[in-house]
């Protein structure tokens, strides 16, 4: 299942792949989990404790370390793909 993140931006759900610009793009695996977490909620914002559940699943979830993924997710997206709602969450734009 192929995802239209933006006209030169896909990501493959089936393979998890994302592909910018025709080239691949490599995600580390907290990147990968989240964009997966995003895509498949794509109509709503995930919660911080939704993406502590999902995503740091070996480990407590800190600030610091969500806005490093979040930072390093959306330098490998276009522009204003990810919306933060304050207190709530993020939800990919699509």
């Amino acid at each position: 299942n192929i995802i239209h993140i933006s006209e030169d931006t896909l990501f493959d759900t089936f393979n998890k792949t994302l592909v910018k610009n025709g080239e691949l793009v490599k995600l580390r695996t907290k990147e990968l989990d989240l964009l997966t977490l995003l895509i498949k909620n794509k109509t709503r914002f995930v919660t911080y404790i939704e993406i502590e559940n999902e995503v740091w699943v070996d480990a407590a979830m800190t600030k610091d370390a969500l806005k490093t993924v979040i930072k390093n997710l959306k330098s490998k997206l276009p522009q204003n793909s990810i919306a933060n709602l304050s207190g709530t969450g993020y939800k990919i734009e699509l």
